[in-house]
């Protein structure tokens, strides 16, 4: 018998479930003002919690909010903010393995994002 989980191999959206939090939300519905607005808010001021927390908590599938915006095709903008928001995200892989450079060349994103990726994934890791 085969496992109800989504394949990991295709470059579809990851399975509807229920977002982790506000940020998947926005991410998932390709809110991009939202997600940047939420990737900003510090110390938890109209967000449900700070910008670091959102942007470490992952959905069913292990995905950050930067692995769904990847996913998603967000610009270098959103892409940019959420980064700043927890640099080490380039660097977390979801439950299937995929590392978020992994998912912006999947994705066919373009150049200018898939560099803040790389260079993000190479920076040293962010206390």
């Amino acid at each position: 018998p085969h496992s109800a989980a989504p394949s990991s191999t295709t470059s579809t959206a990851p399975a509807r479930t229920m977002p982790a939090n506000a940020l998947h939300n926005a991410c998932a519905a390709k809110d991009w003002k939202e997600a940047t607005r939420l990737a900003a808010v510090r110390s938890g001021a109209g967000a449900g919690g700070d910008a670091p927390t959102l942007c470490r908590e992952p959905d069913a599938q292990g995905n950050e909010p930067l692995h769904l915006a990847l996913v998603y095709g967000a610009p270098a903008d959103v892409v940019r903010a959420l980064l700043a928001a927890r640099p080490g995200a380039a660097r977390v892989t979801n439950h299937a393995g995929h590392l978020p450079l992994h998912l912006s060349v999947r994705n066919a994103a373009p150049r200018e994002v898939v560099a803040l990726v790389l260079a993000a994934n190479r920076s040293p890791p962010v206390a």
